[in-house]
């Protein structure tokens, strides 16, 4: 059986200049030509977390191809709060998150329980976001 690894987007340099790599589990970082390295200044650096996060699926894709899958859905709140909430629009706050939004999961914490061998991923689907009033309607 081919070994399993979990592919994590890694933060490096300082707070104000951010930039990513990718690691998998045993500890090596994704480097040219997507060998594997074990020296960190060796891996390829991303600017953005999507980028990054772009360039682990092939290699999470090979590890669950073929495999049966389920999908769940859930309620993602978006609130905007300001003086003039009035002018925006649900089309204005899904292209924002198109942006902005990145979803991860913290994969050091230990897995247990009945997820503990599969592999969790999670998107938001903002394209068909609609606004709903106070009173959730």
């Amino acid at each position: 059986m081919k070994k399993k690894y979990i592919y994590c987007v890694r933060i490096v340099g300082t707070p104000r200049h951010r930039r990513y790599v990718v690691q998998r589990s045993d500890g090596l970082f994704l480097g040219a030509a997507s060998r594997w390295v074990d020296e960190q200044q060796l891996a390829l650096v991303y600017r953005t977390v999507g980028e990054a996060q772009v360039a682990c699926q092939p290699f999470i894709m090979r590890q669950c191809r073929g495999k049966p899958r389920r999908q769940f859905f859930c309620t993602l709140a978006v609130t905007v709060v300001g003086s003039d909430t009035g002018t925006v629009t649900a089309a204005d706050v899904a292209d924002y998150l198109r942006d902005v939004l990145h979803i991860g999961l913290d994969y050091e914490i230990p897995h247990d329980g009945p997820l503990a061998d599969h592999h969790v991923e999670v998107r938001a689907l903002v394209g068909g976001m609609t606004e709903v009033s106070d009173d959730g309607v």
